[in-house]
């Protein structure tokens, strides 16, 4: 599980089971990303957010991972 904030961090912190790990995503810069995707190779992304981070999306599909976006109704 990634999140980006501290915030969402602590919203979810005593939800996760206990096998889950928590690591923050970097920013999303080429660079970051793909040092990122490289060393966790992640099966997929879903992001649950309004806001968009082209270059995970990017990158993850160039190294054949899938993902989901999925936007609250409230952020459109």
């Amino acid at each position: 599980m990634t999140t980006t904030t501290m915030s969402s961090y602590k919203v979810l912190e005593n939800d996760l089971p206990s096998c889950a790990l928590h690591q923050f995503c970097p920013v999303d810069t080429p660079a970051a990303i793909d040092a990122f995707v490289c060393y966790w190779k992640p099966s997929a992304v879903i992001l649950l957010e309004s806001e968009m981070w082209p270059n995970l999306i990017m990158i993850s599909s160039a190294k054949g991972v899938s993902y989901e976006l999925s936007i609250h109704p409230c952020a459109l």
